[in-house]
């Protein structure tokens, strides 16, 4: 089972008449672009496609213990740079290192990235008309018996429940390294 996350609406991907919600590889994908304005755009991208990531691209928000994808935090990174972090990367030869989460960076820009990735998943969150606490409420009645939902609704209701769970689990991940 794959989540999307696209124009704020979800579009699950499924084939079947069951959902998994212990599936190790789901994810929730969000769309990340750079801003055709930014005076380091160039840089950016050379850097980006150093690690053969597109400028503009969908990035993966992966269940526990993964959290963010290498990608998706790579991006940020490259995201954050100033002009003499992109030059240094990008004339490094071990730019493929962004890639990775114990990377050897800056304090500053670590934190940058880990904070930019907590508003962002805090946005994500926002955007839909119910709490977590609220869906799991349903869904919890809806298998004691206790509400009556649809089929449809009780898949779709689940699959919220699951994109929220992998989007809750990110954004406390990535508050803990904002403390760190």
């Amino acid at each position: 089972m794959t989540h999307t996350l696209s124009n704020f609406q979800l579009f699950p991907c499924h084939r079947h008449s069951f959902i998994n919600p212990t599936n190790p590889k789901d994810y929730v994908c969000i769309k990340l672009g750079l801003g055709s304005t930014d005076p380091l755009l160039e840089k950016r991208v050379q850097l980006l496609l150093m690690m053969q990531i597109s400028k503009n691209t969908d990035l993966q928000v992966l269940p526990p213990p993964k959290y963010i994808s290498s990608e998706l935090l790579a991006f940020v990174r490259v995201f954050n740079m100033n002009a003499q972090q992109l030059e240094h990367w990008i004339n490094s030869e071990r730019a493929m290192d962004l890639l990775h989460i114990d990377c050897a960076l800056e304090t500053t820009l670590e934190s940058k990235t880990w904070q930019y990735l907590q508003t962002r998943l805090m946005l994500l969150l926002r955007v839909f008309p119910t709490t977590l606490e609220v869906d799991e409420e349903q869904l919890a009645a809806y298998k004691k018996g206790e509400l009556y939902l649809c089929y449809v609704e009780a898949m779709v209701l689940e699959y919220r429940v699951l994109e929220k769970r992998v989007l809750a689990a990110a954004l406390d991940y990535a508050k803990q390294r904002v403390k760190t």
